[in-house]
């Protein structure tokens, strides 16, 4: 590992450990896999921003960067995943079908990272997507990107 990545990696301990009260062995685990898992793509997220009124379905604002150019979309969904999804396909003018999704918790108490695996499927063909963070929603973002940009490696 290269020291460009060993920063940048403790980067994002520092940034881990500001979150959660104890960083445990389970948790540098996940964060050295997480970076394995990562492919360098087309689509990187910028933020996000989920909304939900009562009565009314959740609505996400999802800002990515793809090929570089910062684009910003908005989506109402069944829950906060689902309308950050939906605002994902919008951004990338593309849909895509979700054959599985698993949420599991790396660690435990209440600001456990969470990791998602999902798998997504375009025109026959499936790819795997992987992300971890402390906020559910973000890892739900962060794994559906890394599903995409794996199927646009392709």
């Amino acid at each position: 590992v290269g020291s460009d990545r060993v920063e940048e990696l403790f980067a994002q301990f520092k940034k881990l450990a500001d979150k959660k009260k104890y960083v445990l062995d389970e948790d540098i685990i996940a964060l050295v896999a997480g970076e394995a898992a990562k492919i360098e793509g087309r689509i990187k997220l910028a933020h996000f921003e989920i909304s939900r009124q009562e009565g009314k379905k959740p609505k996400a604002t999802v800002a990515i960067e793809l090929d570089g150019e910062k684009l910003v979309k908005e989506a109402l969904g069944d829950g906060p995943v689902d309308a950050a999804y939906n605002a994902v396909n919008l951004a990338v003018s593309d849909t895509f079908v979700l054959e599985e999704y698993k949420l599991e918790a790396i660690t435990g108490d209440t600001d456990a990272q969470a990791q998602v695996v999902v798998i997504i499927e375009k025109n026959g063909n499936r790819f795997i997507g992987r992300g971890q963070s402390t906020d559910v929603v973000e890892a739900s973002i962060k794994a559906y990107i890394n599903g995409i940009n794996r199927l646009y490696s392709n």
